[in-house]
């Protein structure tokens, strides 16, 4: 098929700015209705909601085939919903869950939070329910009671790490070696943390990492056992760590079945 005369590729871009550029106003809306009782929100969330799918609609049908209106495709703010949508999935999860929350147990799960109030929190999700469940999964075959801290403060994170009776720690999230971020705008710095009053047997640092710092595993947890804990030194994705994660629960019942 011949590509698209030059004044409909022109239309199409400006479209196509047109809709991204409404895509940052999106942004805008989602911060400032963060801050908004809940039914006044959800009205001009949905009224907004409307205009943008009838906008698009009615481009999409006024320029075809398909293939012609693909920066519309690729433009559309609908991101900011998917990730919304997730994040109910997440706190869907949780509550279903049987594992407690939000108090010391033998293992910690640190959970990122967004701030809703940032433009960030709309476009770049800590994690996804895929990770979560099969973190729950492993934890599970492994028999060990765990609880999350699903809204954490730095307080909590300190305590946690100086508590005794913690003795294996996860942080799922966005995070680099030499930190963790626990929400958009708030940062644990690994290095505020030792072996001398922060020792643990386990820690896993479920988010990218880097070549160069010192890990937290690197400062609180015994050699012996560094090489049992979740960290790499590079770039990983949801499907990295899912995949991973299956890896190791598989292995926990294998080795369970082969004890017996």
């Amino acid at each position: 098929m011949k590509n698209p005369p030059r004044t409909k590729r022109w239309k199409l871009i400006f479209f196509g700015i047109q809709t991204f550029l409404i895509g940052i106003l999106w942004l805008g809306v989602f911060s400032a209705l963060a801050k908004i009782q809940f039914p006044v929100a959800l009205m001009l969330v949905v009224t907004l909601l409307v205009c943008q799918i009838l906008f698009v609609t009615i481009v999409i049908a006024l320029y075809k085939p398909w293939r012609d209106v693909w920066p519309l495709v690729l433009f559309t703010p609908f991101t900011p919903w998917m990730i919304y949508w997730e994040e109910l999935s997440i706190l869907s999860f949780l509550r279903k869950s049987r594992a407690r929350q939000n108090v010391p147990s033998e293992a910690v799960v640190f959970l990122a939070y967004p701030d809703w109030t940032t433009w960030e929190a709309w476009v770049k999700p800590h994690y996804t329910i895929d990770e979560l469940r099969a973190l729950e999964e492993h934890l599970t075959a492994k028999g060990q009671q765990h609880s999350y801290y699903t809204i954490a403060s730095l307080d909590d994170v300190k305590m946690i790490m100086a508590d005794g009776s913690v003795k294996e720690v996860y942080f799922l999230g966005h995070g680099s070696t030499v930190c963790f971020a626990l929400s958009n705008e708030t940062l644990v710095r690994y290095k505020d943390f030792d072996a001398e009053r922060h020792g643990k047997e386990y820690v896993h640092q479920i988010h990218c990492g880097r070549k160069q710092g010192r890990s937290l595993i690197d400062r609180v947890v015994p050699k012996e056992n560094r090489a049992k804990c979740f960290f790499y030194r590079k770039e990983i994705d949801q499907k990295f760590i899912t995949a991973e994660f299956n890896r190791r629960t598989k292995k926990v019942a294998a080795d369970l079945s082969h004890a017996q």
